[in-house]
């Protein structure tokens, strides 16, 4: 058996979930919940996706998926079940900022496509199920029928957020010459009181 060192996704995993400062127990005990998962092929090209400015879908799904595994174990609930719920949450495989959805708006289709997805590679569970087809809710209108997937839920927004912020604070520091969003608005702002 090869060792996890030396496997892509494992190494994925560390270069990510770097920035949460995990400990040992933690990061072996959440590798040995989605070992299957992150080591599949499909799973691993979400990482040619881009989600939330530079960070891919895989990233995301990896901080909304330790994150929510971190907090199933302190409040008691199934943390393997939000682990692979949480990585296989936005599973959908396409680049949501180019590709037209078929199914409809990606807001409201893409769980279902991630779910299908998922079923489609893995064997999952009720709670599993749950997590990834709710995790949008209310934007979606679907009901969640487990704590879990009320987890997710939240820990889904909050990484969103910490990853939009993140990059914004980024840009504001870098300077790098191309205008942020708010750099730009607070110029435009300015320029409208000089008139």
């Amino acid at each position: 058996m090869e060792n996890k060192r030396h496997k892509k996704g494992y190494r994925k995993m560390l270069r990510t979930l770097a920035l949460h400062k995990p400990k040992r127990e933690q990061l072996d005990a959440y590798y040995s919940a989605v070992e299957d998962l992150i080591e599949n092929a499909a799973v691993l090209d979400m990482d040619a996706f881009i989600q939330h400015g530079r960070i891919t879908c895989l990233e995301h799904s990896l901080h909304v998926s330790f994150v929510s595994f971190k907090v199933a174990r302190k409040l008691g609930l199934r943390s393997r079940e939000m682990a692979r719920g949480g990585l296989l949450h936005d599973f959908f495989l396409y680049d949501w900022h180019v590709t037209k959805c078929r199914e409809g708006k990606h807001a409201f289709a893409h769980p279902v496509i991630a779910k299908r997805n998922a079923e489609r590679h893995f064997t999952l569970n009720e709670v599993e199920k749950d997590v990834i087809v709710k995790h949008m809710w209310p934007v979606t209108l679907w009901w969640p029928r487990h704590r879990e997937s009320w987890i997710i839920i939240g820990v889904d927004k909050y990484c969103a957020v910490l990853e939009t912020s993140h990059q914004l604070w980024e840009s504001l520091r870098a300077g790098n010459g191309k205008p942020s969003p708010l750099r730009t608005g607070v110029e435009k702002a300015e320029g409208w009181f000089k008139k």
